[in-house]
């Protein structure tokens, strides 16, 4: 006999022993709700034990628990029934009406929730891409109650890939709070050195490497242009060397992580966006609510972040992942097929061209349209992308 379902139980499940999109997100929709609200939602945390960025919604919480510790003890990897046992002990201890599986195919974890008899919803960040195709990832598309996917782009990958026809709804990502304000104004256009800056893990993914050679295109073209990279991560050493190798060393910045974004924004006249794969671009939309225009590649999610001359300029990818050997990578670090939202399809990945890029930086140096994007993209990030908007949203959806 099931335990009867506590209706004022939301359980969430997902990691957050890194800080990367998806654990913001989860954090600071956590720090939005009043305090009566947050206490109906609960944690299980499915991989290593939190990351000290999230301990401060901890006492907000319902409640805490881990998949690998039973009592304060870390229960082993093999055998799985172990950990098998414990997460199922915890769901039902719990008894939630709803639970979130946030962005990770976890077939077992599903299983498990329905055994409780719990509405599973399955939140897709991306990871729709990255799913191997076999049976066990087809049974989890299909398998939860609902889906809540980052952007019609992800909703699309699941869609093509697996046929999913589960009730679904496209939640777009919205801006952090604080990552706004009422006081931004529009800018003219650059006038002295023009800095081009990129916030990404600097992964072959993001595509980066394009960039320094957009950058020597420009440089080569008699524009007074600089390169600002914001992150950090395994292709810093070879972008590094490819920068000294093309002669722009000077003209290259490598920051690192940036803590504080808000005070990045504005110190850039562009952002670049390169990306392989992206099922969003939420550094797109921030970049806009600080009057910073956009160019980016016309691929996933993007153009949802990105409303083509308005915001930003979208350009096509061309070139073949054979170019990998120039902008770093190697043919495993790039995903089998992205998502066309031109063609409504999947298809090869490719990389910009930087010819493309250089000349998408000098069109937007037009002064008129330059202060025209600015502006554009402040209204836009402002209305569109509202934190309150999601939060609202994100909560109907699960209460049902």
């Amino acid at each position: 006999m099931k335990t009867p379902l506590n209706r004022n139980v939301i359980l969430h499940c997902l990691n957050l022993d890194t800080v990367g999109g998806v654990e913001q997100l989860f954090f600071h929709f956590i720090r939005y709700l009043s305090p009566e609200e947050a206490r109906c939602h609960h944690l299980l945390i499915t991989g290593n034990p939190l990351h000290e960025r999230f301990q401060e919604i901890v006492p907000c919480l319902g409640s805490v628990t881990e998949v690998k510790r039973w009592h304060g003890l870390k229960l082993p990897g093999r055998p799985r029934l172990l950990r098998n046992r414990n997460r199922l002990a915890q769901i039902s201890s719990l008894a939630p009406s709803v639970a979130v599986i946030w962005n990770r195919f976890d077939l077992p974890l599903l299983h498990a929730l329905k055994q409780c008899g719990t509405r599973v919803v399955y939140y897709e960040h991306g990871a729709a891409w990255l799913a191997p195709d076999n049976g066990e990832s087809a049974e989890f598309a299909r398998g939860s109650d609902e889906i809540i996917t980052a952007s019609r782009a992800a909703l699309r990958v699941l869609e093509l890939r697996w046929d999913v026809r589960q009730t679904r709804s496209v939640v777009l990502n919205p801006l952090r709070p604080g990552m706004s304000s009422w006081d931004v104004i529009a800018r003219p256009a650059p006038r002295t050195v023009l800095r081009l800056g990129v916030v990404a893990r600097l992964i072959p993914l993001k595509g980066i490497g394009v960039l320094l050679y957009a950058l020597k295109k420009l440089l080569e073209d008699g524009l007074r242009a600089e390169l600002d990279i914001a992150g950090d991560g395994p292709l810093r050493i070879f972008l590094e060397r490819k920068a000294e190798a093309l002669g722009i060393k000077a003209s290259v910045r490598f920051r690192g992580v940036v803590r504080e974004m808000e005070s990045y924004y504005p110190s850039i006249d562009f952002l670049l966006l390169p990306s392989i794969r992206e099922p969003f671009g939420l550094v797109a939309v921030e970049a806009a609510a600080h009057g910073c225009p956009v160019i980016a590649a016309k691929v996933d999610g993007i153009p949802e972040a990105v409303p083509e001359n308005e915001s930003g300029l979208l350009i096509e990818p061309t070139l073949a992942l054979e170019e990998y050997e120039r902008f770093g990578g190697e043919p495993g670090d790039f995903p089998r097929f992205i998502y066309n939202p031109g063609k409504d399809a999947l298809e090869s990945p490719r990389f910009l061209d930087p010819a493309a890029v250089a000349e998408g930086v000098m069109t937007l140096l037009d002064s008129q349209r330059y202060q025209f994007m600015s502006a554009r993209g402040i209204e836009v990030a402002s209305q569109k992308f509202k934190f309150s908007d999601y939060a609202k949203k994100l909560s109907e959806v699960l209460k049902g």
